[in-house]
C-alpha cells in the first residue's frame, strides 16, 4: 500500500513539472 502511494506520488509530481514547463512554453512562443 505505502509502495503504491509513493510511486502515485512521485507520478504526480512529473505530471505537475511536465504541466508547468508546457505553460512556459506557451508563454515564450507567445512572447517570441
Amino acid at each position: 500500500m505505502i509502495e503504491i502511494k509513493k510511486t502515485t506520488t512521485k507520478t504526480y509530481k512529473v505530471r505537475q513539472i511536465v504541466r508547468n514547463f508546457c505553460k512556459f512554453d506557451e508563454e515564450f512562443r507567445r512572447i517570441r
